[in-house]
């Protein structure tokens, strides 16, 4: 990490499975989840408070929309809800997926022009039933597009035959679609048409090293990406934010999470976009370690990156 950077606490929250770090430009707050324990928070770094509402059921994502409400990916499908209350006030589409018995939603994050991007995982991914003969996973879950409300309504699968579905941003001109299949160890780009939601040449962007290579840095999980294009990626096992050039494909800086491995989404926040919220985990880690190596899984955290001259953009909010 450099030196410049400084790694603060933001909230100790011990969150299972704390995700979906996404920064709330209608309230300058944070907006985030827990989705084992179905947990919407409200993180305002200002005056220090979290705040918290029990949705009572597993969540996959949150994405702003105003000042008072926000949009979930839950159980059923898609809603709009009171970000105060946790009481929905539209349901914008069932889950896609419905039929499945263990498909859940995982992550998920708005386009420049106001569509709800979501993917979803197998919740049994590992078990022998779901890994073929060499090992290697088979793929369950899907990548799919909400679009508006109502008659308008309109709900699209993206990309199937996903295993983990997890980070995606889009470049700053809007014409670049970066995606991560967790398994796949990679960062895939693909053109993308603004005016119609439309994806294709799909490509490797970033190759993340492999499990037991020398420089392994943990598994590619939530991402955002920096005002001058460079991704920044949440390492599932690995302790770590870490920064690629997508153009290049090259590390350039790692950033540890200290007493947390299992680093799970960041977004950028505060007044100028510079400070980098962290999430993470604590579920599946021994708990024996829980007061000692892994004494911080599950809280949130803050990385000040003013001094480095590294700012975000600003979250796209759905559009109704």
């Amino acid at each position: 990490m450099s030196k410049d950077a400084v790694m603060v606490y933001a909230h100790r929250s011990r969150c299972a499975l704390g995700e979906g770090a996404v920064w709330d430009p209608h309230t300058s707050e944070l907006l985030w989840i827990d989705i084992v324990r179905g947990k919407l928070f409200a993180y305002n770094p200002m005056t220090k408070v979290n705040h918290e509402v029990h949705m009572k059921q597993l969540l996959g994502t949150v994405v702003p929309v105003s000042a008072s409400l926000c949009v979930v990916a839950a159980v059923k499908g898609v809603a709009l809800v009171d970000r105060r209350t946790g009481e929905p006030k539209q349901f914008l589409g069932p889950n896609p997926e419905a039929a499945s018995f263990t498909l859940r939603w995982n992550d998920g994050k708005c386009d420049p022009q106001g569509r709800l991007w979501v993917g979803s995982m197998d919740m049994q991914f590992g078990e022998k039933w779901l890994t073929k003969p060499d090992g290697s996973p088979i793929p369950q879950g899907g990548l799919y597009c909400w679009e508006g409300s109502g008659e308008s309504l309109t709900i699209t699968k993206k990309l199937d035959n996903v295993s983990i579905s997890n980070g995606l941003v889009w470049d700053r001109a809007g014409t670049t679609f970066y995606y991560i299949d967790t398994p796949t160890m990679q960062v895939d780009a693909f053109d993308f048409n603004g005016e119609t939601g439309e994806i294709s040449n799909r490509r490797c962007a970033i190759t993340c090293p492999a499990e037991g290579a020398p420089d392994f840095h943990g598994f590619p999980d939530g991402c955002t990406i920096a005002s001058d294009d460079t991704i920044f990626i949440a390492c599932w096992g690995g302790g770590c934010v870490v920064r690629y050039d997508p153009t290049t494909g090259k590390l350039l800086q790692k950033y540890a999470v200290p007493g947390a491995s299992q680093v799970t989404s960041c977004a950028f926040g505060g007044p100028t976009l510079s400070k980098l919220f962290i999430t993470t985990a604590a579920a599946g880690v021994d708990e024996a370690k829980l007061d000692g190596e892994e004494k911080n899984a599950g809280h949130l955290f803050e990385l000040d990156l003013t001094a480095e001259g590294i700012t975000g953009v600003s979250a796209f909010s759905y559009k109704l």
